[in-house]
C-alpha cells in the first residue's frame, strides 16, 4: 500500500486530479475497436479526454487470460511471460513486480472494466493506434524482444522516504552486452542517489525549524519500446524538499540489444540527413497546436532527449523549458512513416513497413527466463481455480513458446483441471438434460451435432462442456461426460515423445471406449493390440511421468484379455469353453511374432488350453491367475 508521500508523488508526476471517475462522454455509437485487423463488437469511450477501452474483451481476443477476484476487487491479466495485477478504483498497478501508476483508474460500466488505451501498449505489449477520422482504435500484438525485464527496488523510510525502482534485463545470448546494458541502468540509479546524498541532512535541518512535510526521493521507469532488437527505457526522477511541489524529470536510454550500444538521437539517422530540420518542422506544428507555452519553439538541441515508441520517435523537453509546470513534460511523436527512408538502424526500419514483417514470426521459442515466467503464470492460473476453458486458452496461446518438457507440463495442467472438475459436469447431467438430448436426437447424439440443437439453453450447456475439453459418452441409457483426449492431439508436435505417445493411447481410449455396461465393445484383436502398445510404452519410457496411468490401463487390458468381463466372458458360462473369437485373436497375435511379454505368455497359455481341450479347468484357472499376477506386478 502506498503511503501518503508516494501517493502525492504519483499524482504530481502523472498530472492527475483526484476525483470520482467522470461520466462516459461518447457518441451514440462509441469508439469502435479493431483487434488484429478484424472489426469487433467491442466499444470504447472518451472519459476526461482519455480513450477508455474494455480490458477483458481486448485481452482475450489477443490471447491473454483475465482473472477476476471479486472479494478483493482485483484483476489479474496473464499474457505469455507477463503478469499484471490491479484493483478497481486504484491508480496503482503491478506489472511483473514493477509498481506503476495509470493516468486513470480502471472503471466499470455495465459490468465491463475499462482502462486507458495507453495502458495496453505500455504494460501488455500491445500495439495501439487511434484513428480520429473514423473514431476507431486498432489493437494488435507486438512481437517483443526475447528478454525478461526484472524490477529491482530499494525503499527506505525516515526523514526522507526513498523509493527507487529500476530494470535489469535477462536472456541475452551475449552476457557481456547484457551486463553492459544493466550497468547503464543501474548507474542511472547510483547517479541519482549520489546527486541526492545530502538531501537527508538538509531535511533534518528543515524539520528542526518546523518544516514537517513528507520529503522524498523517487525513481521509476517505463519500458517504452521493446522490439526488433532495440530497448527504450525512460526513467522519471522525482524529489521533494519543500515548496509548492516537487521537481521531476525524464531521462531516457535507447539500447541496441545486439551490441549494447546506446543510441543518441542523431545515431538513428543516415549520415548527412538533416534530421534536425525535419524534426523541428514536425515539433513546431505540434507546438503551435498547444494552448499555452512559455516561449516560442525554435529547434531541438544537439543532445536532444528522445525515446522510441511503437508509433514513432518521441521528442520530449524538461519542465519549464517551453511550458509551465502544470502542463507537465511536453512530448511530441515523430511518426516512423514520415522519416522511414532516413532511419539508420535496420532493426528500427522494420517498424516502418506497412505490413509489419517483423511481427509475423509470432511463435519463437522463448529463452529460459521467459519460459520460467510463462510457467509461473500458468501456476498462478491453476492456483486461482481457473476453469478448463481458461487453462486451455492459456496453453493454446503459449505452448509454442516453450520447450517440449514445459509443453508437456502444460498438457498435464489441462488434464489436472479436468480431472478435478469433471464431477461437476457428471452431476450436472440431470434427468431433464438427458431427456432433452434424447428428445432431439433419439439416442444418436455426438459432440459434432451441437450446432444442430434447437433448444438454446441446451445448446449453450453442451457447448460449454465441449469447450471445456469433454465429450459425452452414452452408457446404460445415460449420457456421461468424459475427458476428450483426442483434443490433446493438437499438442502432439510440442510435447516430449513419451507424452505424445501417451496422448495417442488416451485418445484411442476416449474415442473408442473398450467396455460399456460390463461388456467389451471393441474387438478382441483391438483389445490385444492396445495391451501390446501399452506394454511397449512401459518398456520404452520407464521414467515417464505418465507411466503409472499407462500401467493401470495395461492391468485392465490384461484382465480383459484373460478373463473377459461379466457380459463378455473369456469362457462360455454354460459349456465352459473359451470364446472362439478370443481364441482366434490369441492365434493371430502369436502369428504376428511380437516379442512382448504378453504375447509370450499367451503363446504358452495356448498350449495349456489345447492340452485342456480349450475347457476351463482348475489348471487353466490357476494358470491365468498366475499369468495375470506376473504381467501386472
Amino acid at each position: 500500500m502506498l503511503n501518503g508521500f508516494k501517493k502525492v508523488v504519483a499524482f504530481a508526476v502523472l498530472g492527475l486530479i483526484i476525483a470520482a471517475p467522470a461520466g462516459y462522454a461518447q457518441s451514440s455509437n462509441g469508439i469502435s475497436i479493431i483487434v488484429n485487423g478484424s472489426q469487433t463488437d467491442l466499444k470504447g469511450s472518451i472519459v476526461s479526454d482519455r480513450t477508455m477501452v474494455p480490458l477483458r474483451g481486448i485481452c482475450e481476443n489477443l490471447g491473454s487470460t483475465v482473472l477476476w477476484d471479486g472479494e478483493n476487487k482485483k484483476i489479474t491479466v496473464l499474457r505469455a511471460d507477463k503478469k499484471l495485477e490491479m484493483k478497481l478504483g486504484e491508480y496503482t498497478i503491478d506489472v511483473d513486480g514493477h509498481e506503476k501508476h495509470m493516468d486513470a483508474v480502471p472503471d466499470v460500466k455495465d459490468g465491463t472494466t475499462f482502462v486507458p488505451v495507453r495502458f495496453l501498449s505500455e504494460n501488455l505489449g500491445f500495439e495501439v493506434a487511434y484513428n480520429q477520422t473514423d473514431q476507431s482504435v486498432s489493437v494488435e500484438l507486438a512481437v517483443e524482444n526475447s528478454i525478461i525485464i526484472h524490477n529491482e527496488r530499494e525503499e527506505k523510510t525516515g526523514d526522507v522516504e526513498v523509493d527507487i525502482q529500476y530494470p535489469q534485463i535477462e536472456g541475452l545470448k551475449d552476457v557481456k552486452v547484457q551486463e553492459s546494458i544493466n550497468g547503464v541502468l543501474k548507474n542511472h540509479v547510483e547517479d541519482f542517489k549520489l546527486a541526492t546524498k545530502d538531501f537527508e541532512g538538509e531535511v533534518k535541518e528543515l524539520r528542526k525549524i518546523g518544516f514537517n512535510q513528507n520529503y522524498g526521493a523517487v525513481v521509476n521507469y517505463e519500458v517504452k519500446y521493446n522490439k526488433n532488437g532495440l530497448l527504450s527505457v525512460v526513467f522519471t526522477d522525482y524529489t521533494y524538499n519543500g515548496g509548492a511541489h516537487g521537481i521531476y524529470g525524464d531521462i531516457s536510454y535507447t539500447f541496441d540489444l545486439t551490441t549494447g550500444e546506446t543510441y543518441n538521437l542523431e545515431d538513428l539517422f543516415n549520415a548527412g540527413f538533416d534530421y534536425k530540420n525535419v524534426i523541428n518542422e514536425i515539433v513546431k506544428e505540434q507546438f503551435n497546436a498547444m494552448d499555452y507555452t512559455l516561449e516560442e519553439f525554435k529547434s531541438i538541441s544537439e543532445n536532444q532527449p528522445y525515446y522510441l515508441s511503437n508509433s514513432g520517435i518521441v521528442i520530449y523537453f524538461s519542465l519549464y523549458e517551453y511550458t509551465p509546470y502544470a502542463a507537465g513534460i511536453p512530448r511530441f511523436t515523430i511518426p516512423y512513416e514520415q522519416i522511414a527512408s532516413s532511419i539508420q538502424p535496420n532493426n528500427l526500419k522494420q517498424d516502418t513497413t506497412s505490413d509489419n514483417e517483423a511481427s509475423n514470426d509470432c511463435y519463437v521459442l522463448r529463452n529460459e527466463a521467459q519460459q520460467k515466467k510463462i510457467m509461473q503464470n500458468l501456476d498462478t492460473l491453476i492456483n486461482s481455480n481457473a476453469n478448463e476453458k481458461q487453462v486451455i486458452t492459456f496453453v493454446n496461446n503459449n505452448i509454442a513458446y516453450v520447450s517440449k518438457e514445459n509443453a508437456s507440463k502444460m498438457v498435464f495442467a489441462i488434464q489436472t483441471t479436468q480431472k478435478k472438475n469433471i464431477s461437476n459436469y457428471i452431476y450436472g447431467m440431470t434427468d431433464d438434460i438427458q431427456g432433452k438430448i434424447i428428445e432431439e436426437f433419439n439416442w444418436d447424439f455426438n459432440m459434432d451435432k451441437i450446432d444442430d440443437i434447437k433448444n438454446p439453453d441446451l445448446k449453450k450447456y453442451l457447448k460449454n462442456i465441449k469447450d471445456s475439453g469433454y465429450r459425452l459418452f452414452e452408457s446404460e441409457g445415460m449420457y456421461c461426460p468424459i475427458i476428450d483426449y483426442a483434443r490433446y492431439c493438437e499438442y502432439a508436435e510440442y510435447v516430449t515423445d513419451d507424452i505424445r505417445e501417451y496422448i495417442e493411447i488416451m485418445a484411442e481410449e476416449s474415442t473408442h471406449i473398450a467396455t460399456d455396461d460390463a461388456a467389451i465393445v471393441i474387438s478382441w484383436d483391438e483389445l490385444l493390440r492396445r495391451a501390446c502398445v501399452q506394454e511397449e510404452y512401459m518398456k520404452k519410457y520407464p521414467q515417464s511421468l505418465r507411466l503409472n496411468e499407462v500401467k493401470q490401463l495395461y492391468e485392465e487390458y490384461v484382465r480383459y484379455s484373460l478373463f473377459g468381463t461379466n457380459n463378455t466372458p473369456a469362457f462360455d458360462f454354460q459349456i465352459e469353453t473359451i470364446n472362439q473369437d478370443l481364441l482366434q485373436s490369441y492365434k493371430k497375435l502369436i502369428q504376428e511374432g511380437n516379442n512382448d511379454h504378453i504375447t509370450q505368455q499367451i503363446e504358452t497359455y495356448l498350449k495349456i488350453l489345447e492340452k485342456n481341450k480349450f475347457k476351463r479347468t482348475d489348471e487353466i484357472e490357476l494358470y491365468i491367475n498366475d499369468v495375470y499376477q506376473e504381467l501386472t506386478q
